[in-house]
């Protein structure tokens, strides 16, 4: 029905759209940080509502919210009725933000979580793995939340990450800022903790990890077929 009232709308006023609108389905609930909460999806209630267009299923905390696409739920459900996820969310209480993710499934599994009521400038906050390695944090103003996607289990914060490098310096205010940011949500990667080399040439290999890490589209396991 709503979609149906706004593209009535849209219709009527001559608007042109330039992107599809995405269905998605929110269950809002509140999660005890006292204890481990499981999320199960069951296969019937995925085929339910893929019927009427839904392309995403979040589930929707004050303090983070976890969001799957269709096909990806699919992909982990498989041949079974069901497939969880646990989640550890008696971190994100304090300071430091940490969600503890665990699938219950050997399968292909992708999930985007997402940490929102920021504090601070999202430009350089990226969500980091158990290593400190930046797997995301594309900012999102729709919802005022800063996300990434997760294909592992593992114990996640959003953290802020500014880096900088001693040779970008004489380069514009504009190329300095993009270096940054980049460096900051892991697309790109200095050549040391101090260097960046602005004026180094740059491989097609390089180009297409930068854009799929842009696109959250990263493969940990598969082969480019770069030599």
């Amino acid at each position: 029905d709503t979609e149906n009232t706004l593209m009535e709308s849209v219709k009527k006023n001559k608007i042109e759209l330039n992107r599809a609108v995405n269905k998605e389905y929110i269950v809002n609930t509140s999660f005890k940080t006292s204890k481990t909460a499981k999320i199960t999806v069951y296969k019937d209630f995925i085929e339910k509502i893929e019927k009427v267009g839904v392309e995403t299923l979040t589930i929707n905390d004050k303090n983070f919210r976890v969001s799957y696409t269709l096909s990806e739920l699919k992909d982990m459900i498989g041949t079974d009725e069901k497939a969880s996820t646990d989640i550890d969310a008696s971190a994100l209480s304090g300071s430091s933000k940490k969600l503890a993710v665990n699938f219950d499934t050997n399968k292909t599994q992708t999930v985007k979580i997402s940490f929102p009521n920021l504090k601070g400038d999202a430009k350089y906050m990226a969500i980091v793995d158990e290593k400190g390695e930046p797997v995301g944090g594309r900012y999102n103003p729709a919802t005022d939340a800063v996300e990434a996607k997760i294909s592992a289990s593992g114990v996640y914060s959003i953290v802020y990450n500014e880096k900088d490098f001693a040779d970008i310096k004489s380069k514009s205010a504009e190329m300095q800022e993009s270096i940054k940011i980049l460096t900051a949500k892991g697309i790109i990667k200095g050549t040391s903790e101090k260097e960046f080399s602005p004026d180094d040439t740059i491989t097609r290999a390089d180009i297409a990890a930068l854009l799929l890490r842009v696109l959250s589209k990263i493969d940990p396991n598969a082969d480019g077929g770069f030599a």
